[in-house]
């Protein structure tokens, strides 16, 4: 990943000053480069089923890209997205932070997590595959466009499975 920025909670969110077109352009930075991965890996795979999983996997690509491009171009989506967000950097940030005593006597409001998020130096962010599921996943909880009776995306059943210590709560 060229840019880790693309995956952190605080510049995905409302907390930044990043733009609506900065996060779409942001995440199709990252998509891109599971795009990069399925070229190259196609370039060295002889065997049908890899051939069938990286056609999978290209499946996936175009549902990220397509619920990028379909549904995070509405404000009120992408609002919702930036807030899903901010709430993670809140969670993690009141988690992690050693001064809970000053933060009881501080009144928080969008500026304390802009000041928190513009002076913080480890941003928290997302695991690669954690924020792929979401994006792939966005057409289950905001229709498409394109998918008057939810149809296409009731063909779809996603899962994902990791080990103990995976990411999976986030």
């Amino acid at each position: 990943l060229k840019n880790n920025q693309n995956l952190q909670f605080g510049w995905l969110s409302i907390y930044s000053a990043t733009t609506d077109d900065d996060v779409r352009n942001g995440l199709k930075d990252f998509v891109n480069c599971y795009a990069d991965w399925i070229k190259t890996t196609g370039k060295h795979i002889d065997d049908d089923q890899a051939k069938e999983n990286l056609s999978k996997c290209q499946s996936d690509l175009d549902r990220m890209i397509a619920n990028i491009d379909g549904i995070l171009n509405k404000e009120e989506n992408m609002q919702c997205f930036r807030l899903m967000n901010a709430a993670m950097f809140m969670q993690l940030w009141h988690k992690n932070t050693n001064d809970k005593e000053s933060v009881r006597n501080t009144k928080i409001t969008k500026d304390f997590y802009s000041t928190i998020y513009s002076s913080t130096t480890e941003q928290p962010a997302w695991r690669p595959f954690q924020l792929a599921f979401i994006l792939l996943n966005l057409d289950g909880i905001i229709q498409h466009p394109d998918d008057d009776g939810w149809t296409k995306r009731n063909e779809y059943v996603d899962l994902v499975w990791f080990p103990t210590g995976g990411g999976k709560t986030e």
